[in-house]
Order: C-alpha cells, then structure tokens, then sequence
C-alpha cells in the first residue's frame, strides 16, 4: 500500500513556497502513513503465526503421555525452583533418563494437583470448623 500525490510538474512551479512545502509534507506524510500501515499488517500476521503455534504446541503437549522437567513446570504452573522442591520432598513420581533429565507422566501430574487440592480443602475446612466453636 504505497501513497504518493502526484502534482504535475508545471503546476509547482507556480506555486509559492509555502505551498511548494506543504506539498512535500503531505507527500513524506504519505510515506510515513505506508510505512506505518506495512509495518500493522507485518506485526499482526507475525502475532497471528505467534498464536497458532501456541494452540498447536499446547495440542501437542495435551497428547503426550510423559512431560519433561520444563512442560511439567508449565503443566502445573510453578517455577523451576518449586518443581525441584517438590522433586526432592518426593512428592512427584519422576522418571530419570540420564543425570540431568527427568521426566513426569501426566497422568501422576494430575493426581498429584488432585491430592494437593484435597489437603488444602480439608485444612479449609477445619480452620472453619474452629471459628465456629
């Protein structure tokens, strides 16, 4: 999408300077205007592209069966960190390939978020059951 104004050459000659400015700005203004409009339609295709290997990534990440260290972070929303705690309190079953790479099956995941809801409700419950003695 280019804009451009084109003015007869004959034309500008006759007019005066002031004009003969204004008549450029309007035509870098033009430019300026394309450039900008190009650079949309670049960055929203680019975030477009962005978006759909996001949905087929996490499709891909829905149908394994085993997660590494890294998708088990994403899968359960926690940091490296909190993961290697969790880790070392034996919380997790883990699956350890070689020195540096474990791996977690999903289904273990999800018990593991099941118990962990449990234990926090059940505290819930008890810390209600004291108020109202």
């Amino acid at each position: 999408m280019k804009y451009h104004i084109n003015i007869p050459m004959e034309q500008k000659a006759e007019h005066s300077p002031l004009v003969s400015r204004f008549l450029k700005l309007t035509e870098d203004l033009a430019c300026c205007v394309s450039f900008l409009a190009d650079n949309i339609v670049a960055k929203a295709t680019i975030r477009n592209i962005e978006e759909k290997v996001t949905t087929i990534e996490q499709m891909h990440n829905e149908r394994k069966v085993f997660l590494n260290i890294d998708e088990a972070c994403v899968y359960l929303r926690v940091s490296r960190f909190k993961m290697n705690q969790i880790i070392k309190s034996g919380q997790l079953t883990h699956f350890r390939v070689s020195t540096k790479k474990l791996f977690f099956k999903r289904s273990d995941l999800d018990q593991w978020i099941l118990q962990r809801n449990r234990v926090v409700g059940n505290i819930e419950t008890n810390l209600k059951n004291q108020r109202y003695e």
